[in-house]
Parts: C-alpha cells; structure tokens; sequence
C-alpha cells in the first residue's frame, strides 16, 4: 500500500513525495499548490483512503 493513515496526512505539506521509489524527479509542490489555492476561494481540500483507492475531493462552498 502506497498510503497510510499517516501518511495521508502529509500529502498536502510542501515537499512531501509519498513514493520514494520512483526514479522521475517531483518537488512534491502540486497538491500543496492545490490545498492553497483551494483555500484562497474558500474550499477546502480532503483526502480519504478506503480499501487501497485513495480519493482527492475539493469542496467549494
């Protein structure tokens, strides 16, 4: 499993790259991006894992 309870936690912070094995270069900004811009129009941004599928979902209210 890619992800854990932990782990999901951090998929938003700056820098955080969850696969450690890959071998393309990742600054691991894009969520981090995405969780600010998501707050500047006030959304916000979720992630949940269930059964191995991890979901993003961005509600805007």
């Amino acid at each position: 499993m890619l992800f854990s309870n932990g782990s999901i936690i951090l998929l938003f912070d700056k820098f955080y790259a969850a696969d450690k094995s890959r071998n393309s270069r990742s600054t691991g900004l894009g969520l981090s991006i995405v969780k600010l811009l998501a707050e500047k129009t006030n959304a916000k941004s979720v992630a949940e894992i269930n059964s191995d599928i991890l979901t993003l979902r961005f509600l805007f209210l």
